[in-house]
């Protein structure tokens, strides 16, 4: 697995479909890691922010962006 710049929508887009692995914390809470299946990233245009969402065991989980530590992608 390599470490992916999410900030940037090209290599983030690229990387839709692979496996991937997501270290996130929210505010207050240790850091967790979660493995999954990248699916897409949802930009949200009114309020500068954006939000992963991968697919775990069938089930879709969105992430906010500034929740993420690192993002690491299947070569």
């Amino acid at each position: 697995m390599r470490v992916i710049n999410f900030n940037d929508q090209q290599e983030l887009i690229d990387s839709y479909g692979k496996k991937c692995q997501i270290e996130f914390q929210a505010v207050g809470f240790p850091s967790e890691v979660v493995t999954g299946t990248l699916l897409r990233a949802e930009f949200n245009t009114k309020v500068p922010s954006f939000r992963i969402v991968v697919e775990i065991d069938g089930v879709g989980l969105a992430i906010p962006a500034n929740h993420i530590l690192t993002l690491s992608v299947e070569e």
